[in-house]
């Protein structure tokens, strides 16, 4: 019984050792680099009336900008002033925040930063963890830039520098 006992302590780290191996280190988005099949229920819907946010409802001519972000957060707070702040020069491109924070609070982000006021902007909610398990999101706000068409152009970790952001999407 305790050779037994022992095989098993002594497998056990090796097998789980090995699983580790096979962590692709490499994220997905740095993969395919093309805007995901996604998918994020609008904070302007309802519970009478579902609207969803995907990848066949952007605009293909334009440049996607996703930003996952949490309401609470006081970085996302900030890029969100300088992105409305230059929204002169960025209104070429479409914006996709995304939380996987509830509905109400997304929506009060929203409606706190007046965001409705721009056609370009859309926010929702991505209720499977689909978008930071994508972009391999570490901390909020993480941008991600597409061109038109959907190729895949950058990545900030952090926010971004709106110089670089605003020189990509024009």
């Amino acid at each position: 019984m305790k050779s037994i006992i022992l095989l098993l302590l002594t497998t056990l780290p090796i097998n789980g050792f090995s699983q580790e191996n096979n962590y692709d280190t490499i994220a997905p988005y740095l993969k395919t680099k093309k805007i995901p099949e996604f998918s994020v229920l609008n904070c302007k819907s309802t519970k009478t009336d579902s609207v969803w946010i995907n990848n066949k409802t952007l605009p293909k001519e334009k440049p996607v900008v996703f930003i996952y972000f949490s309401p609470e957060c006081s970085h996302c707070e900030l890029e969100t002033e300088e992105i409305k702040k230059h929204m002169d020069s960025l209104k070429n491109a479409t914006f996709v925040f995304v939380s996987y924070h509830p509905i109400e609070k997304i929506k009060a982000f929203y409606d706190k930063y007046d965001l409705g006021k721009y056609s370009n902007v859309m926010m929702g909610r991505d209720l499977k963890y689909f978008i930071p398990s994508f972009f391999r999101v570490e901390f909020t706000p993480f941008v991600a830039v597409y061109a038109p068409q959907g190729n895949f152009l950058k990545a900030y970790k952090q926010g971004a520098v709106m110089t670089e952001l605003i020189g990509l999407v024009q």
